[in-house]
């Protein structure tokens, strides 16, 4: 019984979109989104109801605010993780493409990668047009996760990217392990050192819980190193202590590069770096 519960939880709490009523008022709103976004210049962007699988309904009516957060993630690539146009990048966490489109625009002679648990996700990848020019590769992580994946056998924390060593200048994750439990994390990291060359950063948002924890989202539950936002669904949005990442990473020969950037969902404001993003951001190099 308390398996079924917790299945009906997720369906109308977590994963909305999954409820057969609204995924059909979504795909309705597909053809009036597109002709907004056709106006606004965006006309390449998936559709509204794929939009919304990783990024929530708030704002995403016309593909502006899609977009926009795509392009500020990748002016921050460049400003502070040094992302070249000729380097190699791996994206952990693609979705459907919001950072790649913009990328596709400014890589020249490099090389991406994008994976995603979000099988919908990425079959909109392998569709959209920008995409296939530019010949970025996209693959389905078959990875449990209990919102986006529920159905996989395969555990976060035991996952083996596809991926040789030292074959990227960059990885960056976007709102990925703000939905993961610190084990699973924890193995993500050293995946993420092994596939980084010498000299690789990796660059990724967060909710950081050394500035509060109280904002547009709150971290009510302690965990320790994290604090959850819901504890009867802890991967719908985790926050972390700066020290967990500190220490996984220089367990694996990273280090912090300078102050994190701050995110707007936090009520505080303290003396550091600030973004666009809802999220925070942390970068770490490869000895």
């Amino acid at each position: 019984m308390s398996r079924i519960l917790e299945k009906i939880k997720l369906r109308f709490e977590g994963i909305s979109w999954r409820n057969k009523y609204i995924h059909l008022l979504l795909r309705c709103l597909d053809v009036p989104d597109c002709v907004v976004r056709t106006i606004r210049g965006y006309g390449y962007l998936p559709r509204y109801s794929i939009r919304i699988r990783s990024t929530g309904f708030l704002g995403q009516f016309g593909g502006r605010q899609f977009a926009n957060r795509g392009n500020t993630i990748a002016r921050l690539l460049t400003d502070h993780a040094a992302l070249k146009p000729d380097e190699r990048v791996v994206e952990v966490g693609c979705g459907c493409g919001a950072t790649a489109l913009p990328l596709a625009r400014v890589m020249e002679d490099g090389r991406y990668a994008g994976l995603d648990i979000d099988k919908t996700s990425i079959e909109a990848c392998h569709r959209n047009a920008l995409l296939k020019r530019k010949r970025f590769d996209f693959e389905w992580m078959d990875v449990y996760n209990a919102i986006y994946n529920p159905n996989s056998r395969v555990k976060a924390d035991t996952y083996t990217f596809p991926y040789p060593d030292g074959c990227a200048d960059v990885i960056f994750l976007a709102s990925v392990f703000t939905h993961m439990l610190h084990d699973d994390v924890s193995n993500y990291i050293r995946e993420i050192s092994r596939m980084l060359r010498p000299g690789g950063r990796c660059f990724f948002t967060t909710f950081l819980m050394d500035f509060g924890h109280e904002g547009f989202i709150d971290f009510p539950f302690d965990h320790g190193v994290y604090r959850l936002h819901k504890e009867t669904l802890p991967e719908k949005a985790i926050g972390y202590y700066g020290r967990f990442f500190e220490e996984r990473f220089k367990a694996v020969g990273m280090t912090v590069q300078g102050k994190p950037l701050l995110g707007l969902w936090n009520f505080s404001k303290p003396d550091a770096p600030k973004t666009l993003l809802n999220q925070d951001v942390m970068i770490f190099k490869k000895k």
